[in-house]
């Protein structure tokens, strides 16, 4: 018999539950918890950085095209601008032309495009030769004198010259002087075709241009100042935006090299941003695109949201699945368990009911058999002791019946012996009565 401290005081087969009892069937659920959750966190870690980088990619992408859209725009501004300076100076044949026709293209330019403000024929010293403006004879003229000297420098090497922006103290509005030279049949420079156009353009174009729902795009220039943007008045005040990380990049990095990505920085507004930018060349400007942070990377929130949900519904599930598994796993090794219990109580009528065809099932059969043996060796044992028993009663009745016939003998001889004491003192008696005589 197992010794009682072995089971409960109750009565129960079930042993006892020590202090350092530790259920198999928890650990098996929690081993299975452990497991689940690591792997489902690596697969939720590793989806996520994934899909920041597809759309690290994508926002960059996507943002690029915008600011390559805005920037192709302004370069056809400009570009459209040059072309009719050209065309004006070589159809109009500025260089050989009388001065009634020269008066006449100028004034024929301007009437074609509003955003020439004011038209202008130099010499190749730079010396006013005609002028047509849309402006009072007060202020016609003027912008000539901006960048004089750099304008003739370019010129005369034969490129094109275009001024950095200045904004007009009347209309408060952006303005460029561009300037082509003027040639004749030769190639040989015989002048100078200069214009101060209007960038309201850009301002326009910078208020349209949609990007997100909250999203921002603006001109700088290579010293990083703000040409246009959204609201004017930053614009008006000249401000340098050389702090902000794509708008340093843009100075200091030659466009050649220039990589599109999707780095968070600090934007124009001083949120955080998902900034790009796309170089005009010529001129050397940038239009540069922001996106908020949190818009750009909605949808990967979301994703991380979906993810964290998915992983609570998964734990849970997991929950259920790993205390379902472990108490299947762990049911034949409790079936074993209090059937080794009754046995040990000394019920060897116990089978131990495991269907399972693995090693627990193998044990099971195992400790059935051991089981079959004990009860057969059980009743061996009980016939034998029965029989041993009978053996022991037989001997024992003879040896009362040989105790019997020897305690009969004894009192045989010592009857005999009592005997032959009385005669003994008879005859001493009747030996000594005749010595008197």
């Amino acid at each position: 018999m197992v010794a009682a401290d072995n089971f409960s005081s109750e009565g129960e087969n079930k042993p006892k539950k020590g202090a350092g009892f530790r259920s198999l069937t928890f650990t098996l659920a929690v081993a299975f918890l452990a497991l689940n959750a690591v792997v489902l966190l690596i697969a939720s870690i590793m989806d996520i950085y994934f899909g920041l980088q597809a759309q690290q990619e994508i926002i960059a992408y996507q943002q690029n095209l915008i600011a390559e859209d805005a920037a192709n725009k302004v370069r056809d501004f400009i570009n459209g601008k040059l072309d009719m300076l050209y065309a004006s100076s070589t159809i109009g044949e500025l260089a050989i032309a009388s001065r009634e026709k020269q008066e006449m293209s100028l004034n024929r330019l301007i009437g074609l495009d509003d955003s020439f403000r004011q038209l202008a024929l130099l010499d190749e010293n730079g010396h006013e030769l005609l002028l047509a403006s849309r402006l009072s004879g007060l202020v016609s003229g003027s912008f000539i004198e901006y960048e004089k000297d750099e304008m003739l420098s370019s010129v005369t090497r034969g490129e094109t010259y275009i001024s950095s922006v200045y904004i007009d103290e009347v209309t408060s509005e952006p303005m460029v002087v561009m300037s082509v030279p003027v040639k004749n049949i030769f190639g040989d420079m015989m002048g100078v075709l200069t214009s101060e156009v209007n960038l309201k353009f850009m301002w326009d174009l910078m208020a349209s241009i949609q990007i997100g729902r909250n999203g921002r795009a603006y001109v700088v220039d290579k010293l990083g100042n703000l040409l246009a943007f959204g609201d004017i008045g930053r614009v008006l005040k000249g401000e340098n935006l050389i702090r902000i990380q794509e708008v340093n990049d843009f100075v200091n990095c030659d466009s050649s090299v220039h990589k599109s990505s999707a780095e968070v920085s600090k934007g124009i507004l001083g949120n955080d941003v998902v900034a790009n930018h796309a170089h005009l060349v010529k001129p050397d400007w940038a239009v540069v695109v922001e996106l908020p942070v949190e818009e750009a990377y909605e949808s990967v929130a979301m994703e991380i949201q979906f993810s964290a949900l998915a992983m609570l519904i998964s734990f849970f599930l997991a929950i259920i699945a790993g205390t379902y598994l472990s108490k299947r796993i762990t049911k034949p090794v409790i079936s074993l368990r209090d059937a080794a219990a009754e046995i040990g109580e000394g019920n060897l009528d116990e089978k131990i009911k495991v269907k399972t065809k693995n090693e627990i099932g193998q044990l099971a059969s195992a400790f059935n058999k051991m089981t079959s043996d004990l009860k057969k060796s059980k009743r061996e044992l009980e016939k034998y002791s029965e029989s041993l028993e009978m053996k022991v009663k037989k001997r024992t009745k003879e040896l009362e019946q040989k105790n019997e016939e020897l305690a009969r003998f004894n009192r045989l001889a010592v009857g005999r012996e009592l005997r032959m004491v009385e005669l003994k003192k008879k005859i001493e008696e009747l030996e000594g009565k005749l010595k008197n005589k």
